[in-house]
């Protein structure tokens, strides 16, 4: 993860918030349940698709990468959109959306570690453990 991947992709997803923000809120009948709900769906899909752009991350900077886009975002909405947009809780939930979305998805560097570590030792990850102690059945189709 570079300084210019972060701040870049945080503006875009910042942007597309927005945008997200002012469909939803100034042109739908956003009191529907479910449009509140694809709209929390949207912005957990971009921010998904970005976080994963970022490349492996661990833990702590998955935190860093939303505490930055939250700042960003919130400071986007409030430039563009203006104070109206905060009075409403459905926004609300759509950054706390955002959030939990990054910090499950993000591309997890034990995993990649993991996956290095079983592809060293010629071990295929996710195979049963059953599956690689045991003997494998002789096969029926044998010429002799």
């Amino acid at each position: 993860m570079t300084f210019k991947k972060l701040f870049g992709y945080g503006i875009l997803l910042a942007i597309v918030i927005v945008v997200i923000e002012f469909i939803f809120g100034r042109f739908l009948n956003i009191d529907s349940i479910w449009l509140q709900v694809s709209e929390w769906l949207l912005i957990a899909a971009f921010s998904i698709a970005l976080s994963r752009r970022l490349g492996t991350i661990n833990y702590l900077e998955a935190i860093l990468v939303i505490g930055t886009w939250l700042i960003i975002s919130l400071l986007f909405s409030y430039i563009l959109l203006g104070t109206i947009t905060f009075q409403h809780g459905y926004v609300w939930i759509g950054y706390l959306v955002m959030a939990v979305a990054i910090f499950i998805f993000h591309k997890k560097r034990h995993v990649e570690i993991r996956k290095q570590t079983a592809a060293a030792q010629n071990k295929t990850p996710g195979r049963l453990w059953l599956e690689t102690h045991l003997p494998l059945p002789e096969s029926k189709d044998k010429h002799h």
